[in-house]
């Protein structure tokens, strides 16, 4: 049985344009790409903005930028990369403890203090790819002539194993979290794959956060962004 789950977790940076490159008028010719850094971290990057993931000792998001205006970093801790509840158990996607105050992101305390979380879904491996078309398109009037479907881009996905301690039915679980970013355009997506290889088919799925980032106060009043919502099930 796999439980599948989509999430469009969009986000649009604003821009001066008396500072900044207009993507909506403007021809952004930088393509998406993924790198590892000197640090051995993963950035996914495609000039306008940047999310970059710790993958040791686990996966986790440690910077998230916004490029073509300020600069600038959205994050001031590190959260979990999503959280589900199966039959009843929470669990957080990535086990990552940043052992820092959250008031803002110290970068140095984070790399010397943070640690395992046990409990968690631990990183086990990633893939790299396209993005693919989610339905049938084709160009219409007034549709751009150069217009490309599916979108250009690159598509990450990030693989999850249940922790050491999880109930024998919750190891047969896999979770996959699933980003997208696009060429020329300020936007991510991300949705979650959760895959369950035991056959029983009667685990308890709910999924409490898709997105959960701490962010800096320009981009949230609250000071955090929590994409959140239902699930269905899928054979």
């Amino acid at each position: 049985m796999k439980f599948y789950y989509y999430c469009g977790w969009y986000i649009l940076f604003l821009i001066n344009i008396n500072s900044a490159r207009d993507w909506l008028i403007d021809k952004i010719s930088d393509v998406t790409t993924l790198t590892k850094t000197p640090l051995g971290t993963l950035l996914l990057s495609n000039s306008l903005i940047s999310r970059e993931f710790l993958i040791e000792p686990d996966f986790a998001t440690i910077d998230f930028r916004d490029l073509h205006t300020t600069n600038s970093s959205l994050l001031r801790c590190v959260k979990p990369e999503s959280v589900i509840t199966l039959d009843g158990i929470e669990y957080n996607i990535g086990g990552v403890i940043p052992n820092t105050q959250c008031a803002y992101f110290n970068r140095t305390d984070f790399w010397k203090n943070k640690a395992i979380d046990t409990k968690a879904f631990h990183f086990s491996t990633y893939e790299v790819g396209k993005p693919k078309a989610p339905f049938a398109y084709t160009p219409k009037r007034f549709a751009p002539a150069d217009i490309e479907w599916p979108p250009k881009g690159i598509h990450l996905s990030a693989y999850f194993k249940a922790p050491y301690y999880a109930p024998l039915s919750h190891k047969y679980v896999t979770v996959i979290v699933n980003y997208e970013m696009y060429d020329g355009i300020p936007l991510l997506v991300k949705w979650l794959d959760i895959i369950d290889t035991s056959g029983r088919g009667d685990i308890d799925l709910s999924f409490n956060s898709v997105e959960l980032l701490a962010v800096n106060q320009p981009w949230s009043p609250f000071g955090q962004l929590n994409a959140d919502t239902g699930a269905h099930a899928c054979s």
